[in-house]
């Protein structure tokens, strides 16, 4: 999402003068991040809101005409998703009247992604293909995973399933590792070989006579 909050310009000298944007999208920020905490039952359906970016230009002894703030927010349910945009609609118009301003929230901002999902029959009638590729072994559940996905976009289409693939340079585990876009992210070149063998595996297995 993105918030804009309008202020109103003047010297630093002369704050009686002023309405300014960065106090008042401070204070939005402070309310934001405590919105999903005390608003949402995590137990039940996680949920995150991370403020990425705040930007004002301008110079340290002049308030600003406007700031921008860009969030994101994730949750396992399209219910809470709609519940937290809302609350955040609520805190924002709520701080920006009582400083006497306006704002503009844009909800999705930049992507809108619902919640990614495996189809159960599908997921487990081609088990076995990846299976065969990395051996039983080495194939396990994960845990409900809070990342953006774009592959749901062939989900709500047709039955489909999402995996990962291992690509970690050593076994030392992904908390050793940099995280996703840092970096220090690395991933070794092999994983790129084991997922077009997976894809290849998974085909050839759809398009068997017997399969429907």
């Amino acid at each position: 999402m993105k918030i804009i909050v309008n202020g109103k310009p003047s010297h630093s000298a002369y704050l009686w003068l002023n309405i300014d944007p960065i106090v008042v999208s401070a204070q939005i920020v402070n309310s934001l991040q405590t919105n999903v905490s005390q608003n949402v039952t995590i137990t039940e359906n996680p949920a995150i809101f991370t403020i990425g970016s705040i930007r004002c230009v301008n110079r340290d002894n002049i308030i600003s005409k406007q700031v921008e703030t860009l969030g994101t927010n994730k949750t396992f349910s399209d219910s809470y998703m709609k519940f937290i945009y809302e609350s955040i609609w609520q805190i924002v118009i709520k701080k920006v009247e009582s400083a006497g301003t306006t704002a503009k929230v844009f909800k999705p901002y930049s992507s809108y992604n619902p919640v990614t999902f495996n189809d159960n029959s599908l997921t487990f009638a081609l088990l076995p293909s990846l299976q065969k590729l990395a051996g039983v072994d080495t194939i396990s559940n994960t845990n409900p995973d809070i990342g953006n996905k774009y592959f749901l976009c062939y989900q709500y289409k047709v039955p489909s399933f999402y995996f990962f693939i291992g690509g970690l340079p050593n076994a030392s585990g992904a908390k050793n590792e940099g995280p996703h876009l840092t970096p220090q992210f690395i991933i070794v070149d092999s994983s790129l070989k084991a997922g077009v063998n997976a894809f290849y595996n998974l085909i050839l297995d759809c398009m068997k006579p017997n399969r429907k």
